[in-house]
């Protein structure tokens, strides 16, 4: 995830610079430029909204596992508990490490 934000912040700060100069570029490089930080901020400035609030979730959001589930906490509110009980597959993945436990209300992954 930081590698695409980092790319969109890239791709707007280069339609940025492309604006800005604007005033140095002639002809079909200055509609090149013009649609170019038209097309940026309609898709790389939502897109690096979106990413930055779902990181900044991530970074406040743990997984404990309890004496009957494991649940999902985001910033000390439990978002999703799985009893064990209910549990309906548990999967690990090689590369990347991962443990996946599925329930009938949705996934916890680590």
């Amino acid at each position: 995830m930081y590698y695409l934000m980092a790319l969109t912040l890239f791709l707007l700060v280069m339609g940025a610079n492309g604006i800005i100069t604007l005033s140095h570029h002639h002809g079909g490089a200055r509609i090149f430029y013009i649609i170019d930080c038209i097309v940026l901020c309609l898709y790389a400035l939502p897109f690096f909204i979106i990413k930055f609030g779902n990181l900044r979730k991530a970074l406040h959001a743990e997984v404990t596992a309890g004496e009957r589930a494991i649940s999902l906490l985001i910033a000390g509110k439990p978002a999703l508990s799985i009893p064990y009980a209910d549990a309906r597959a548990v999967l690990i993945e090689q590369e990347p490490l991962a443990l996946c436990v599925a329930g009938p209300q949705g996934a916890v992954c680590l």
